[in-house]
């Protein structure tokens, strides 16, 4: 991740008062101000897997770099942000006799790819984490430390799983928290409660707290849940938003659905409940899952402002959906797509709806009010 500091323009060499600066006759002006701050801009992705078929494939390929398609759009941003499905492990051929088909496991180079695309950090708070045991979870842990890609969501320890990651990026603070309301065991009694991050309230609110404590000018924090295949956000999605917005996040977005939910704003602060696919293969009985979105959050002095990058998957890869040399076709359905999601955020008092704006030559579009 990139650590970049601002500074006002040199000065020049001319005695000051205690007022602030001089004009050029000797005579006091207004006070020093600083120079503004540059914004910061976080990218957000959905679920990646590196499991099953794109498993295979790095280890024919070790060098082979699966977010290639995806090189304009993170090459503007600051930090990225994705939901990894799959814990990396020794074990991936054992996943080819897993005891059902969506159990998923990766190669441990894995790792490198994310470190190249480049991924700044990771959540683990999933249904998936548990998929191959703890030693899968801590060989994952292990491989994302060793390339320089940070986790979130879980951990050796329940307090290490729930305390937040702030990453510093462009003279800001951005804190990150996960937490999972699926889970593929019974959590409780379950191993896997002392590592995953589950979506109690209470611990959330204390997680969003410690982002702050430690620095934190900006909380995003990442929810696990909802129902797969359904366009439409749960209950339990609507309701973990709006705690973790009054407890202090900025930006709250979702995983886990496969597909592409509404993007609202809630008191003024956005809320993606769900990004869809980024890197995962699904079934074709459920063809939208083959698209998902990028957002690219804007963190300035005023309102976040958030841009989306629809991708869609093509094969074992991911392309934009729209920008240059896309299908316009193709971008002016997801368009369609998006403004019917869009209109069921009338039927809650509090969410606003956000219309798409054009579309720019990478392939993203600002989110505007209505």
């Amino acid at each position: 991740m990139k650590v970049e500091t601002s500074s006002a323009s040199p000065l020049e060499a001319r005695p000051l008062d205690e007022a602030g600066e001089r004009d050029d006759a000797g005579g006091p002006t207004r006070p020093l101000a600083s120079a503004p701050r540059a914004a910061v801009r976080v990218l957000v992705g959905g679920d990646v897997d590196f499991g099953r078929s794109r498993g295979e494939r790095l280890l024919r390929e070790p060098q082979h770099d699966d977010f290639a398609g995806l090189r304009s759009i993170f090459a503007h941003a600051d930090l990225r942000f994705v939901n990894l499905e799959s814990m990396m492990s020794d074990r991936f051929a054992a996943s080819r006799r897993a005891p059902r088909p969506l159990v998923f496991t990766a190669p441990l180079d894995a790792a490198a790819v994310l470190a190249r695309a480049p991924i700044d950090l990771v959540s683990l708070a999933n249904n998936h984490a548990w998929d191959f045991g703890e030693p899968a979870l801590l060989q994952t842990l292990d491989a994302l430390g060793r390339v320089g890609v940070a986790a979130v969501g879980a951990g050796r320890s329940l307090g290490e799983a729930r305390a937040p990651k702030v990453l510093d990026a462009s003279g800001w603070r951005v804190g990150f928290v996960a937490v999972t309301s699926a889970w593929n065991q019974e959590l409780e009694p379950h191993p896997g409660k002392e590592r995953i991050a589950d979506d109690d309230r209470e611990a959330l609110v204390a997680a969003i707290t410690d982002a702050r404590r430690r620095g934190a000018e900006r909380v995003i924090v990442s929810h696990h849940g909802g129902d797969e295949y359904m366009s439409e956000p749960t209950s339990g999605q609507r309701a973990l938003a709006r705690a973790a917005l009054a407890a202090g996040a900025d930006v709250v977005v979702g995983h886990h659905a496969h597909v592409v939910q509404r993007v609202v704003r809630i008191a003024g602060k956005p809320v993606l409940y769900g990004l869809g696919n980024l890197l995962m293969r699904m079934v074709t009985a459920h063809p939208e899952t083959e698209l998902g979105v990028v957002a690219r959050l804007v963190f300035d002095a005023g309102e976040t402002q958030v841009e989306l990058c629809p991708v869609r998957a093509h094969g074992l890869d991911v392309v934009p959906v729209a920008g240059r040399g896309a299908s316009a076709a193709l971008a002016e359905s997801f368009g369609r797509s998006f403004a019917r999601l869009e209109g069921r955020a009338r039927a809650f008092a509090d969410e606003q709806a956000l219309r798409l704006g054009e579309f720019d030559a990478v392939g993203c579009a600002r989110l505007l009010e209505r």
